[in-house]
């Protein structure tokens, strides 16, 4: 039986770039993907249009702020190959790229096929070999080499192998988690994964009739408590675990929201599910808090209002916050702050004014859920950093073992940065191999 240099078990970015690199440098490389096409995550990334990388950082310091977990071991590899290197190596191979004005990179075409096409384009080159509707069931090492078994017993022999096959979002496209088992069995340790980057449930129906609306840069504070008495105190003063309430902050972040029918999504919210990513949404009672006018103290907005009703005592408070806030928000606001929202600015007592402040400040939306498991942008978790040489990829456990993209214990923000920790394990891993 044929003997391959290199076995790579994943045919999304990770997978992809190894392979290239590899392949370039003179090795046998045979790419088996379990679906019936390469690099499916790869062509609904970015809407369809893969969000590459993000340019927004010039720093490798800075950008690796946008990593939860895994930053520090991400750090060897972005020294290797950065986003900045990323990007050079696409338009060296004819791929012209755009940065938004948020710092995030796409190709020039706006469509996620040119990438993949590149990245094809590119293995296909360097000789690689590459098999599609292979699904992989086991692997086992003897005598130094392994043995790659399918469902159907076929099999292949490696010296090297590398496990890019991703962790479990997104599971349309192939990723069952099916990697965490294959290294259990040669001794790794998983750390258990969670669902990262998605939207939250809300049961409030005016949650609900607000679908569609988004709300651009806004503060954003998940809290935690047993029951709904002890979020009295959010309305006065910020809870933690130092104060006499049972209140907890668990994670904060700025960023959009979009209301949706069934709760709400956006960029701001993905963010807060991946800093708490793992938390059981059925136990106790969630809170998230947000700040809609993030830019202007509670003080300076007091001065504002009074300034505006002064100037119109007899206008409506229906209108009271027209122009700050959006017409659809500021109804359900006032609606819900005043029994009699026909009343006039003159009519408003200051304990309505420091409610309405209030509900500008901290608005409250209940939790009770996240979107369904498999629906998640990346997977939290997965196989730990600790047994990974961060110079190569490979194994500290087995020799010509290695792990490369969602796979192992990194996880990012929404931006690229998930891609670009693929790219960066990828190439490392791929430039790493040795026969």
């Amino acid at each position: 039986m044929f003997v391959n240099d290199l076995i790579v078990i994943g045919g999304g970015a990770a997978g992809l770039m190894a392979t290239i690199q590899a392949a370039e440098s003179g090795l046998n490389v045979l790419l088996l993907e379990k679906g019936f096409k390469l690099g499916r995550k790869i062509l609904i990334s970015g809407g369809g249009r893969c969000n590459v990388t993000n340019n927004k950082y010039s720093s490798i310091r800075d950008f690796l702020i946008n990593y939860p977990r895994g930053s520090k071991f991400l750090w060897g590899p972005l020294s290797r190959f950065s986003n900045a290197d990323l990007i050079n190596w696409f338009e060296s191979k004819g791929l012209k790229l755009k940065t938004e004005e948020d710092g995030r990179v796409f190709p020039i075409t706006d469509n996620s096929q040119s990438v993949l096409d590149v990245l094809v384009n590119a293995a296909s080159k360097a000789q690689a070999h590459i098999e599609v509707n292979k699904n992989v069931c086991r692997i086992e090492k003897e005598n130094d080499l392994f043995h790659i078994y399918l469902q159907n017993e076929e099999s292949y022999l490696s010296v090297n192998v590398l496990i890019a096959c991703g962790g479990m979002s997104y599971q349309v496209t192939g990723s069952s988690g099916d990697a965490y088992e294959w290294a259990k069995y040669f001794g790794h340790k998983v750390i258990q994964p969670k669902p990262s980057l998605m939207g939250y449930l809300s049961p409030a129906k005016w949650v609900h009739a607000l679908k569609g609306l988004t709300l651009t840069e806004v503060d954003l504070q998940l809290f935690y408590a047993q029951s709904l008495n002890d979020f009295d105190s959010l309305n006065n003063k910020s809870c933690n675990q130092n104060n006499n309430h049972q209140s907890i902050l668990i994670a904060k972040q700025k960023g959009a929201l979009l209301f949706t029918h069934w709760g709400i999504s956006g960029p701001g919210v993905f963010k807060i599910t991946s800093l708490a990513a793992g938390t059981n949404y059925a136990e106790g009672i969630f809170i998230l808090k947000i700040n809609l006018l993030p830019n202007i103290k509670k003080e300076e907005l007091r001065e504002v209002l009074k300034e505006k009703w002064k100037a119109s005592p007899k206008r409506k408070v229906i209108n009271a916050i027209e122009g700050l806030i959006p017409a659809r928000l500021e109804g359900y606001i006032v609606s819900s702050m005043l029994w009699n929202p026909e009343k006039t600015y003159g009519e408003i007592s200051n304990a309505e004014l420091d409610q309405l402040i209030q509900y500008i400040t901290a608005l409250q939306i209940p939790i009770n859920g996240i979107r369904p498991s498999g629906e998640e942008i990346v997977t939290a978790g997965g196989i730990d950093l600790n047994e990974i040489d961060s110079k190569t990829m490979q194994s500290k456990i087995v020799s010509g073992l290695y792990f490369a993209g969602e796979v192992i214990d990194i996880d990012g923000f929404t931006g690229g940065f998930n891609l670009q920790a693929s790219w960066s394990t990828g190439w490392v891993a791929g430039n790493s191999i040795q026969v």
